[in-house]
């Protein structure tokens, strides 16, 4: 059994027909300018995705860390002011 991916949305009917009236319109369009077709990858590599959210991770754990800090400092600031009342 296939299965559509999770965020890949397929196109039925009018849809297809209106999206290759879209991309002839444009591939006309650009033609008259000199661009050239290209066609680019529709799916990354999975190791590609899992380093962006390792990275995004690492980020996040960052700004986490950062926050955690500051309400640490903020935590002593007040404290300390109220010893000194």
């Amino acid at each position: 059994m296939i299965t559509a991916l999770k965020g890949m949305k397929d196109r039925y009917s009018d849809d297809v027909k209106k999206y290759d009236a879209i991309v002839d319109a444009s591939k006309k369009v650009f033609g008259k300018y000199g661009f050239e077709r290209i066609i680019t990858p529709i799916l990354e590599k999975r190791s590609f995705l899992e380093e962006v959210l390792e990275m995004k991770l690492m980020l996040f754990q960052k700004k986490c860390m950062i926050l955690r800090i500051r309400e640490k400092e903020m935590l002593q600031c007040v404290q300390k002011e109220l010893r000194e009342l």
